[in-house]
């Protein structure tokens, strides 16, 4: 498959080029577009980070409309032909393919922007393509806010016409009072929508009163017969999709009087950018500040072991941030099945990775442990208590005896890299390869042997790498361990069930 990325100056050519791309017919698989707000956040939206450290490279977006298209390899000829004459009658330009690719990879990151928020004013519908560029020229003309978007265009509507589907987004603080007023520019949205012959883009409760215009008459009538058979006494999302709850009634009535509201609205200061200041009851100020800015999208749960693991969502990160936005609202305490749920995490960054907002999820849990365990003195698992003990006693956390770590280390090798030879740099085997997995203590020395480096092993004084106290939260342990072997030489490392040790420091 092959990508594309494309620059436009303004909405109304934005409009013009997907039209003659219809038009022409060109076969091309998919069309997303973001607006030039869209791509400021993004430029100024956190990295994904590992440790405290970036893992992707920062990629400057042009202040324009970008539009990205793929299309099938064998197309390629076709579709820049197609496009040649398209890009001089639109003012519009081919942008790098540094570009298009990291568009295309990140497409399902939408979400990095809410960082900046750390909420968002959600703003979803759904317009004809020929009324795109009036559309987002009014919004601008009169909404007063930073308004992000991006459009996914349905080449063939159940009307038989193109379509655009808008997501559009207000960053704001749902903690502040202001937010109320900036959530009512969401109405704003909508009507300026169906002025141009648009509809909201899903029903859900706030705007099942037109149920109707999204769903069409027909198929909402199928849909109340099917649930008045299925659940007749309205036990499942009573209110949702196709009720008539309050909130609904609300959503709709204030329609009526969003004129009224929006210049409140457009009169607030929105500030851009990460800014946590001071903790909530005891939450540090930086994961307040992450707990707000999940989407509750879900991504985290397909790879999250632990959820797999026990099943229930508070289990997930998405569960957990949920849980310490409820705990800052005074609505949650902590008790000691939380206190587990932060401590079980494996730490495998699984979720770091597919965090539609780059959050450094596992690290907050990290954080997290600390301050439970260390600082509250909440109870850790009783057997990380025992590897603790062990660990103070005989430096390690096997529950075995410090004289017999070395009894793993071949005999052909002592005289040439046990403990009485001098070198530069020491193999640290750690305590599972010592006592449990000797076999992959000897293969290392071996290979290292093999291969000619010049290395020395610390015998009985070597001391436990102390990842197993660090992840418990009993941080004091963690630190009198690093006092402990921390020296200045290079350490040939094996600890193969903790991967937060480098291979070689």
């Amino acid at each position: 498959m092959d990508v594309l990325s494309i620059g436009c100056p303004d909405a109304h050519d934005l409009q013009h080029f997907i039209e003659k791309m219809t038009e022409a017919n060109l076969p091309i698989r998919s069309l997303l577009f973001i607006n030039p707000r869209m791509a400021e956040l993004k430029n100024r939206a956190p990295l994904m980070e590992h440790l405290g450290h970036p893992v992707e490279e920062r990629v400057l977006l042009p202040a324009s409309y970008i539009t990205t298209l793929t299309f099938r390899s064998k197309d390629r000829k076709a579709v820049m032909d197609g496009l040649e004459n398209l890009l001089k009658l639109c003012q519009a330009e081919i942008l790098s393919d540094r570009i298009a690719r990291h568009e295309w990879k990140n497409r399902f990151k939408l979400m990095v922007v809410k960082r900046l928020g750390p909420s968002l004013v959600p703003a979803e519908v759904v317009i004809p393509l020929s009324a795109l560029g009036d559309f987002m020229s009014e919004i601008e003309h009169r909404i007063n806010q930073p308004i992000v978007k991006e459009g996914v265009i349905i080449r063939k509507s159940a009307s038989g016409k193109p379509e655009v589907v808008i997501l559009g987004y207000i960053p704001s603080d749902e903690r502040t009072f202001s937010y109320n007023f900036v959530f009512s520019l969401s109405l704003t949205i909508m009507n300026i929508a169906e002025k141009h012959g648009g509809r909201a883009y899903s029903t859900g409760l706030y705007c099942a009163k037109k149920a109707e215009e999204v769903l069409g008459k027909e198929r909402l009538a199928r849909l109340k017969t099917f649930k008045k058979e299925i659940d007749p006494k309205n036990i499942l999302n009573p209110g949702k999709v196709i009720g008539d709850g309050l909130l609904g009634t609300a959503v709709s009535l204030g329609g009526f009087i969003e004129p009224l509201v929006r210049p409140f609205a457009n009169y607030i200061i929105t500030q851009i950018g990460e800014r946590p200041s001071e903790g909530v009851r005891d939450i540090p100020a930086d994961i307040a500040w992450y707990a707000y800015s999940c989407s509750q999208c879900g991504y985290c749960i397909e790879e999250c072991d632990q959820f797999y693991g026990r099943g229930w969502e508070s289990q997930s990160p998405r569960g957990k941030w949920y849980w310490l936005r409820e705990y800052m609202k005074g609505r949650e305490k902590w008790n000691q099945f939380m206190v587990d749920t932060i401590l079980v995490c494996t730490t495998c960054e699984l979720c770091n990775l597919r965090c539609s907002a780059s959050l450094p999820i596992e690290q907050s849990w990290m954080k997290l442990r600390g301050q439970l365990v260390n600082e509250k003195k909440k109870m850790t698992f009783p057997p990380f208590e025992m590897m603790a003990a062990a660990l103070r006693k005989e430096g390690d956390i096997r529950a075995a005896y410090r004289r017999n770590r070395t009894d793993w280390f071949p005999q052909d090798l002592k005289e040439k890299h046990g403990p009485a030879h001098l070198a530069k740099s020491v193999y640290f085997a750690g305590c599972t390869a010592s006592y449990v997995e000797n076999d992959i203590a000897m293969t290392a020395v071996r290979l290292l042997d093999e291969v000619g480096v010049d290395f020395t092993y610390l015998g009985e004084p070597e001391n436990c790498c102390g990842t197993p106290v660090l992840v418990a939260g009993l941080w004091d342990d963690f630190a009198d361990v690093m006092k402990k072997i921390f020296r200045p030489s290079r350490i040939s490392v094996q600890i193969p069930l903790y991967r937060r040790v480098p291979p070689v420091i």
